[in-house]
């Protein structure tokens, strides 16, 4: 019972972790695409 709590609370750090790595990976692009943007807007 206790291994299953374990692993469960394992989980969701893995998925916490996954979604801040995409969102930062998110981010990144946006600021590229942001940035190319405004390089064609001049």
């Amino acid at each position: 019972m206790n291994l299953n709590k374990k692993s469960r609370s394992w989980h969701l750090v893995e998925l916490i972790f996954i979604y801040l790595l995409l969102k930062k990976t998110y981010w990144k692009q946006c600021r590229i695409v942001c940035e190319e943007q405004k390089l064609l807007g001049k």
